[in-house]
Parts: structure tokens; C-alpha cells; sequence
């Protein structure tokens, strides 16, 4: 900073002078406008790429998960739902709006693919009650023709026996009209 001397400046500017001189004199070094703009917009972006704001106070996550392992879980270790839980639910309201949404879209989410999944199950069940009347249906057609068939057997060894008979009782005739004659 170059120093200008006392009897050059003029005595009702000479503090807002040497001010002026030492801001631009910083500003050249350290451009600090533009720092500001660009951190301001990271951090911007930064705080809108939250999705689930922490509920841990001044404390830390981390502070806030070591002081639970200590109090809460003394003998199991919790686990990331369980931490999740923690830092997140506020005692008096509870989880915060976007907790809350993201819970309920996931528990929709669920909800719908469990009614898929029950609605493709009665889709096999029903498929399964068709094939299973489809085989009633034939095991019954079978079992139809079966009998038929016993009938025809019966009504076949009994038209054998007839016949049989009619022979013996032709030849038996026969054997008779031969001696007598």
C-alpha cells in the first residue's frame, strides 16, 4: 500500500481516503465480492441437496450417534435406521414434512407393490382353479369311460358265455340226433 503524504490530503477526507485506498488495495489480493457470490450460491446449493434435515441440536451427528451408543444402546449396537430415527424425529413434532412425505412414499410404494404382488397371486390362483377343474373334468371323462368299457367287458364275456353255451347245448343236440338215429 503505497502511503500518500498528510499535507496532499485534504483534512476532512483524509480517513475515508486512507479507507478507500486500503480496500482496494485488499480487493486486488483478495477479490472478496466475487468470494462471497460464489460461496453464498455453493452453499445454496449445498443446503438444497438436503433431503432429510437432522434434528441433533448444536451437537453433531456424530457427537449425537456416540452419546446414543453410550445411553440408548448400551449393549447392542443400533443400527442405520435406528440412528436415522434418532436424529431425525424432533420430540415434540415428531419427524419433520419431508421425513414424513418420504416415509409415506415409500410405505405407498410398498403398499402398491403388494397389491401387485396379491393381485398376480389371484391371477396364479384362479389360472391354478381352471387347470385344477380342467383335470376334475377329464379325471371324470375317464373315469366315465372306464366304466363303459367294464360294461362292454361284462356285456362281452357274458355274450362269450351265451355263446358257449349255445355251442355245447348245439353239439350236445347234435351227439343226441346222431345216437338216435
Amino acid at each position: 500500500m503505497e502511503k500518500i503524504g498528510r499535507h496532499v490530503i485534504k483534512p476532512k477526507t483524509q480517513g475515508m481516503v486512507y479507507a478507500n485506498i486500503g480496500f482496494l488495495s485488499w480487493s486486488f489480493r483478495f477479490p472478496a465480492a466475487l468470494f462471497q457470490s460464489e460461496k453464498c450460491a455453493k452453499l445454496k446449493q449445498s443446503r438444497e441437496n438436503v433431503k432429510f434435515h437432522q434434528c441433533t441440536g448444536s451437537r453433531s451427528y456424530i457427537a449425537a450417534a456416540y452419546i446414543a451408543k453410550q445411553e440408548k444402546y448400551k449393549d447392542t449396537e443400533p443400527t442405520a435406521i435406528d440412528l436415522f430415527k434418532l436424529t431425525h424425529c424432533r420430540k415434540t413434532k415428531g419427524f419433520s414434512d419431508d421425513v414424513m412425505k418420504a416415509a409415506m412414499q415409500e410405505l405407498q410404494a410398498q403398499l402398491e407393490a403388494e397389491k401387485e404382488e396379491s393381485t398376480g397371486l389371484c391371477q396364479k390362483v384362479l389360472r391354478l382353479e381352471a387347470q385344477a377343474e380342467e383335470s376334475k373334468a377329464k379325471a371324470q371323462k375317464q373315469a366315465e369311460e372306464i366304466e363303459n368299457l367294464k360294461k362292454a367287458i361284462t356285456d362281452t364275456q357274458k355274450a362269450a358265455a351265451d355263446t358257449q353255451n349255445l355251442i355245447r347245448q348245439m353239439i350236445a343236440f347234435g351227439q343226441t340226433q346222431r345216437q338216435d338215429s
